[in-house]
C-alpha cells in the first residue's frame, strides 16, 4: 500500500497499473511532491516490473534509469531505453514501462502547461531514449534533498525549480537532435520573449529585435513575412481571452484587461479582438462565463 500512495503522489492523477513478478519489498522510493509537480529517486530489484501509465490529466515525466533493462510501450511502438539514458513521456497518452532486474532511477514530473516550448517540439522528443551529458545527469541526481522532514525548499519552490530544469532538460534534448534546426530554436526563444512582454506596450517588430541583437530582416526569415507582429498581435488576443474567461479576473473591466496586454486603448483593443473572433471581449466574457457555469453544474 505504501508503494502505491507512493507511486500516486508522484506520477500525479493518472491511472496506474502495476504488476511485480518479484515481493513489492524489494521496491524502495523516496518522493518529494509540489503543488504541480514531483521529484522522486528509487530503487528496486525485480524479476520483472511493469508500470502503465495514463488517462488523466497532461503531465510530462522525464525519468532516468540505471542498470535495468527498460522498454517503453506506447501507441504501438516499442522503445529500448539504454541504462542510463533519459526517457520523456506524457500522461495523455497513456504508456507501458516494462523493467528487468536491479534498478536505481530518478523521475521528474511537471505540467505540460508550465512549458514554455510549443507541442510540436515537446512532441518530437518523447518517447526517444537520450544520453545525458554529466551536467544534466548531475543536475537530475543533485536536485534538492527530498528525505521527509528536511525540506529544502517550499512547495511553491520546488514548483517552480522543477519546472525550470525539466523545461532546460527538453530544450537541450532538442537542440541535440541531429535534424534540429538552429532557426527553430531561435524563433521559439523570441515567441518565448514575446508572451512574457505582452504588458509592455512598447512591444513590437523593432523591440523584439533590438532584444535579440537580430535585423528585422532575420526576424522576417524567422516568421516569414510579417508574422512577427501578427505573432504578437495573436499573443495578446490569446492572453485577452484567457484573463476574460477566468473567473478570477471578473471584476476587471475590459480596459484593465487591454492593458494587460499591452494596448493602451479600450476602443482599439476591442476592435482587434472582435476582428480576431468575431465578437466583442465583453459578449466573449459572457460567454465564457455560461460556459463556466454550465461545466460547474454537471
Amino acid at each position: 500500500m505504501e508503494v502505491c500512495q507512493a507511486l500516486r503522489r508522484l506520477l500525479g492523477d493518472v491511472e496506474i497499473d502495476h504488476v511485480f513478478r518479484d515481493a513489492p519489498a524489494a521496491v524502495h522510493l523516496e518522493v518529494r511532491a509540489g503543488a504541480e509537480t514531483a521529484v522522486g529517486t528509487g530503487t528496486h530489484d525485480l524479476l520483472r516490473g511493469t508500470w502503465r501509465i495514463g488517462g488523466g490529466g497532461r503531465s510530462l515525466y522525464l525519468a532516468v534509469f540505471d542498470q535495468a533493462r527498460t522498454t517503453v510501450l506506447t501507441q504501438g511502438r516499442r522503445i529500448d531505453v539504454p541504462a542510463g539514458h533519459l526517457v520523456a513521456g506524457s500522461s495523455a497518452v497513456p504508456f507501458t514501462v516494462i523493467q528487468e532486474g536491479a534498478c536505481r532511477w530518478h523521475l521528474i514530473r511537471v505540467d505540460e502547461s508550465v512549458i514554455q516550448l510549443p507541442p510540436a517540439t515537446v512532441d518530437r522528443v518523447l518517447y526517444r531514449p537520450y544520453a545525458l551529458s554529466p551536467q544534466l545527469r548531475q543536475l537530475i541526481e543533485n536536485i534538492v534533498p527530498i528525505t521527509e522532514g528536511q525540506p529544502a525548499i517550499g512547495v511553491v519552490g520546488l514548483d517552480h525549480y522543477l519546472s525550470g530544469l525539466a523545461e532546460l532538460i527538453l530544450r537541450s534534448i532538442h537542440a541535440a537532435e541531429p535534424d534540429a534546426d538552429p532557426g527553430t530554436a531561435k524563433r521559439e526563444h523570441i515567441e518565448r520573449y514575446i508572451r512574457r512582454n505582452l504588458t509592455d506596450a512598447q512591444l513590437c517588430v523593432g523591440s523584439v529585435a533590438a532584444a535579440h541583437a537580430v535585423s528585422r530582416r532575420r526576424l522576417y526569415q524567422l516568421f516569414g513575412g510579417s508574422g512577427v507582429a501578427s505573432f504578437i498581435r495573436r499573443a495578446r488576443i490569446d492572453k485577452a481571452k484567457a484573463l476574460l474567461a477566468d473567473p478570477t479576473y471578473q471584476d476587471h473591466s475590459i480596459r484593465q484587461i487591454a492593458e494587460s496586454v499591452g494596448i493602451r486603448s479600450a476602443q482599439h483593443f476591442s476592435h482587434l479582438f472582435r476582428d480576431a473572433t468575431g465578437e466583442s471581449p465583453l459578449a466573449f466574457r459572457r460567454s465564457a462565463a455560461v460556459q463556466l457555469g454550465e461545466r460547474s453544474a454537471k
